[in-house]
């Protein structure tokens, strides 16, 4: 009786039997590319959203506004692309203020055009992924994840230096890191050169060794709250050894 290897050798011996069944693997493999195009993530939010324009009574123009396909917007300054609009395909219809489904409602007003910012710039994430999962995931891999919505007037501060009327959190932060003494610790840099100077009065250490004692100083760097509950000092959480070699 041939054994099984001989069997397979006598198989893809004759060439029309190879050429046949290579034939099949690369017509499946070939198949597949455009199934894989046919049913994404991004084709499917795009169909979501003529299915949700339709019966609209602006349907004629946002369908006239809409473009199929991955779109995309290339930094080259940058080195960023940014193809978040494949999927978030309404952001620039002022008609849809009455959708608040993502990824379909408008963007807020803002002083940008999109066309020539993006949203990587602000949102950060992986602008050139076109899956939900890759553009909004963080790895370990990508240095700049997506930002959550509390945090996202921080994006303002990396090219507005001065106060905005539409970051009340990012003109509070900068206030507090200058008057709460963060920077005479922390060198923060500004984009146009120089540091970030401290607004606050801190008081003078040159006679605290003549007004305290070690175990003072001890125990106030422990826990400054403990001495005086308005105190403005953060607990810096030292250990023991950290706390005795400052103060002695």
């Amino acid at each position: 009786m041939p054994s099984p290897s001989k069997n397979r050798a006598t198989f893809f011996s004759d060439p029309v039997r190879r050429f046949g069944i290579t034939s099949v693997v690369l017509l499946i493999l070939l198949a597949i590319a455009p199934a894989k195009n046919h049913f994404s993530e991004w084709r499917h939010y795009q169909n979501s959203y003529l299915a949700m324009i339709r019966g609209r009574g602006d349907a004629v123009t946002l369908q006239r506004h809409f473009q199929s396909g991955i779109q995309q917007i290339w930094h080259p300054e940058l080195g960023a692309v940014d193809r978040c609009t494949s999927c978030h395909v309404g952001l620039k219809e002022a008609s849809l203020t009455d959708v608040s489904a993502q990824p379909f409602r408008r963007h807020p007003i803002v002083p940008h055009n999109i066309e020539q910012f993006g949203c990587v710039m602000c949102h950060r994430g992986q602008g050139v992924a076109t899956t939900v999962e890759e553009a909004h995931s963080s790895t370990l891999a990508w240095e700049q994840p997506l930002l959550p919505a509390r945090y996202i007037e921080s994006s303002c501060g990396q090219c507005h230096r001065a106060p905005l009327t539409g970051t009340p959190q990012l003109n509070e932060g900068r206030k507090l890191l200058a008057s709460s003494g963060c920077v005479h610790c922390h060198n923060i840099k500004l984009p146009e050169g120089g540091t970030l100077q401290a607004t606050d009065d801190p008081p003078s250490l040159v006679h605290i060794g003549d007004k305290t004692n070690r175990e003072w100083i001890f125990a106030w760097l422990k826990d400054p709250q403990a001495y005086a509950v308005s105190a403005r000092m953060p607990n810096f959480k030292l250990s023991d050894d950290e706390a005795r070699d400052i103060s002695g």
